[in-house]
């Protein structure tokens, strides 16, 4: 925190993203990365990369430094209770916080809006959506609504507690995200789960655009939510404070009566006087394996903490949907048949009189308890040699790899985490922006010659197990046998415009899903259809007979 509260100044940078193929980017979060090392000739270098990827503090090393600031950022989690504090009341007295945006007719316009109506007619940029429409936000306690709903569900049908579990967990990631979004700084915001769900099945990226952020943009509005929430927990932390030195003095003030009530009388042995001695080197045993603990678990808090707080979006959104797919799933099993036959399979079949038929197989397969032991203990030793060779051959190529690196890259190696695990949460300052790209159509050759002209760079990755060698850069951006990869950048009416940027094994996908879907609309939504309707029709015809 001391080092983070230093102003060293401002660094002005330019950065250029640019996706290729936004499904393919969200999939990719489905594997695990590879492991990523960077090497460097130079000290220099090799020292100022080591502190860019690991910070001040190297952890692999023993402190007590080091390790008294795990425990303090340990510590620190316990602010999240302020902000569930927050939720908690929020939903407990059904205060509006969810926004929602809808266009009403003309007349409800204020009066500075109707007299620009006539120019908002004019333009025929508008869409008639927009000219004799107006857009107004309201809010909706949609929390404490879905919050009321899910109680009465689980109260009134119990057996549907499972799947109540799972679409409240999903649910409690899609609350972490509105907050987010709700959240004045634009740089803290990120696309939504009905966004990553359309370019999941659909591959439509229309509303993953990228966002124009101006400079300043909402910047006294950040500022003042964080002095909010800043001024709130620091009141709460002196409350706590001082509460807890009200004890403690309370506590030294009885220890003392005590002692002075009591005197000698528990223990009247001479007292010797220990030796001084450092004692940072006798615990050095005990406190580092706590260390190692120790970073672990903080690595573990901050990446579930990017996970609530959506920072690693593509895993929020996998997830939030597997714990939605899962409540689906388990909404459509008969609970209560499934309880009722496993209890009556577990009495009937483990509790009855004829368990002691089973008795003596049971003492005769106990007698060969030595056989059993001697096969178990064979199986463990192969088990055991697989393990080590499975090792020794993992360290003979991790071995390879490092030497192959550093003849290519040079000799010094730090590794790069492949999960964001940062202590801090870093966002631009309110004096940075964001500008959208805009791409201009062009024909199918002139977007060939573009792609051909590739600007990859050779990096440090290399392929190969038995002699590893420096991955080739692509010569172009397209496909093996297409002629272009971005085709949605062809002119309108050119050759090759409107195929898209799909592959075959993408179409094959959407044609699936058409067809999944389907089946489950016949399945479930007909019938459930069909017998609404025969409900409502035999409801009417007793209402006419009565």
């Amino acid at each position: 925190n001391e080092v983070r509260k230093k102003k060293q100044g401002t660094v002005k940078i330019r950065l250029k993203m640019e996706v290729d193929n936004p499904r393919a980017y969200l999939l990719a979060s489905l594997k695990i990365p590879p492991q990523v090392y960077v090497n460097t000739k130079s000290p220099k270098n090799f020292h100022c990369l080591r502190h860019t990827v690991q910070g001040c503090y190297d952890t692999s090393e023993y402190s007590l430094q080091t390790t008294l600031m795990l425990f303090r950022e340990i510590l620190q989690q316990k602010r999240v209770i302020y902000y569930v504090k927050g939720f908690v009341s929020d939903c407990l007295f059904w205060r509006a916080k969810s926004k929602f945006s809808i266009r009403v007719p003309w007349f409800f316009k204020s009066s500075r809006e109707i007299t620009n109506t006539t120019e908002e007619v004019s333009n025929s940029e508008n869409s008639w959506i927009q000219q004799y429409t107006v857009k107004r936000d309201i809010y909706f306690p949609l929390h404490p609504f879905i919050n009321f709903l899910v109680g009465i569900i689980v109260v009134e049908h119990p057996h549907l507690f499972p799947s109540v579990s799972f679409f409240s967990m999903g649910w409690l990631l899609i609350t972490t995200r509105d907050f987010k979004t709700e959240y004045p700084n634009p740089w803290w915001r990120c696309s939504s789960f009905i966004d990553y769900l359309l370019l999941l099945i659909l591959g439509k990226t229309g509303t993953l655009c990228p966002e124009e952020i101006n400079v300043n943009e909402n910047a006294d509005e950040a500022k003042a939510r964080d002095e909010y929430w800043e001024k709130l927990i620091e009141r709460e932390e002196k409350n706590a404070l001082r509460i807890r030195m009200e004890i403690a003095e309370e506590q030294r003030e009885l220890e003392k009566d005590l002692l002075e009530a009591r005197g000698d009388a528990e223990d009247i042995s001479t007292k010797v006087t220990n030796l001084s001695m450092d004692p940072f080197f006798l615990v050095k045993p005990y406190l580092y394996p706590i260390q190692q603990s120790l970073i672990q678990i903080c690595n573990a808090i901050r990446f579930a903490r990017n996970i609530l707080l959506w920072e690693e979006s593509h895993y929020s959104f996998f997830i939030a949907l597997a714990l939605f797919s899962l409540a689906a799933v388990f909404l459509l099993l008969p609970w209560i048949f499934i309880f009722r036959w496993s209890a009556r399979i577990l009495v009937w079949g483990l509790l009855g009189p004829w368990m002691h038929y089973l008795d003596p197989k049971l003492k005769e397969e106990k007698e060969d308890d030595e056989a059993l032991m001697s096969e178990g203990r064979t199986k463990r030793k192969m088990e055991r040699d697989a393990t080590l060779f499975q090792a020794r051959v993992q360290n003979e190529n991790a071995r390879k790899y490092r030497d192959f690196k550093m003849y290519f890259f040079g000799k010094f190696l730090v590794r790069v985490p492949i999960f964001r695990v940062d202590r801090y949460l870093d966002l631009p300052l309110p004096s940075s922006s964001a500008t959208p790209i805009e791409q201009k159509q062009i024909s199918i050759g002139e977007l060939a010659i573009e792609e051909a002209k590739s600007d990859y760079q050779v990096g440090q990755q290399l392929i190969g197990a038995m002699i590893p060698k420096i991955r080739e850069v692509p010569k172009t951006l397209a496909p093996i046998g297409q002629p272009a990869r971005h085709k949605s950048l062809i002119k309108v009416g050119g050759l090759g415009a409107g195929i898209g940027d799909d592959s075959a094994m993408i179409a094959y996908i959407k044609i699936g899903s058409m067809a999944m879907v389907s089946a489950l609309v016949s399945y479930f939504v007909v019938p459930l259809t069909v017998r609404a309707i025969t409900l409502i029709s035999s409801s009417c015809q007793v209402w006419k007979e009565l």
